[in-house]
């Protein structure tokens, strides 16, 4: 299985744990680990484009 479907498959079950001005971030767990948190940048941040590269 590749990362992205372990990825999708983690998110269905456990959902959006929270959201702050910069990321978007979900908790799952799995056999190794008991808890993570992963974090997606989002593109706009405060109302305006947001480049993580300036």
């Amino acid at each position: 299985m590749e990362v992205q479907q372990r990825i999708e498959i983690a998110l269905d079950i456990k959902g959006m744990s929270g959201e702050g001005a910069w990321h978007e971030a979900y908790l799952f767990s799995t056999k190794e680990y008991n808890s993570l948190v992963i974090r997606f940048p989002k593109q706009i941040s405060y109302g305006k484009p947001f480049s993580y590269f300036d």
